[in-house]
């Protein structure tokens, strides 16, 4: 049985695929938090190559991160292209993807991360936000979540310039998806893609 797991900054996340092999591939942005991967015949760390079928516009391709390369990969066996891929976690990653090089366009704190930071920052434990009731917010809840969420997903949507399908991923997917009114939702983007590219030979 076949092991992905993505290793994030705050979690970590597995999906299971009974293919009769004793592997685990790793897709992560953590390095410390991979000790805890254990028991497996074989271990691949998913990484970016010269033997990818698809370009990443940085400068240093190896730079950008494993897990937006794994959902790129997702979309290119899919042949879901051209595409946004919005992956929406710890950090949100929002990238335009045309069928042979992903364009990444922003990384922005998630939803929760933002929380924490003000929470420490400003010492604001006891404020939960709350969507207003009309259109100007009437408690500093309401206003942190115009602040958090309404700027951050105006600021998503903004992005989204071309005609392109929508692929949106990781655990705050569904607020997003609610707000555009478009998009598929597709769980384990990011293990199936990686699952993809070892099982083609590329890592």
């Amino acid at each position: 049985m076949s092991r992905i797991y993505s290793i994030g900054n705050t979690n970590i996340s597995m999906l299971e695929i009974n293919d009769g092999e004793d592997v685990c591939i790793i897709v992560s942005v953590n390095p410390e938090k991979e000790k805890h991967i254990r028991g497996c015949l074989k271990k691949i760390h998913f990484r970016y190559n010269n033997k990818f079928p698809i370009n990443i516009n940085y400068r240093e391709p190896e730079m950008a991160g494993t897990d937006r390369v794994a959902f790129a990969m997702f979309a290119f066996f899919e042949g879901i292209h051209p595409s946004y891929l919005i992956d929406a976690g710890t950090f949100i990653t929002v990238d335009f993807f045309d069928g042979k090089t992903l364009y990444p366009l922003a990384t922005i704190p998630g939803f929760k991360t933002q929380l924490k930071s003000l929470e420490n920052a400003f010492n604001l434990k006891n404020l939960k936000p709350s969507a207003p009731e009309s259109a100007f917010p009437e408690s500093p809840e309401e206003s942190l979540y115009n602040g958090i969420f309404t700027n951050t997903l105006l600021g998503i949507k903004h992005l989204l310039e071309k005609p392109a399908e929508i692929l949106i991923t990781g655990g705050d997917a569904e607020i997003i998806k609610a707000f555009l009114k478009k998009g598929i939702i597709v769980k384990n983007a990011v293990h199936i893609g990686a699952y993809m590219a070892y099982k083609n030979r590329l890592i």
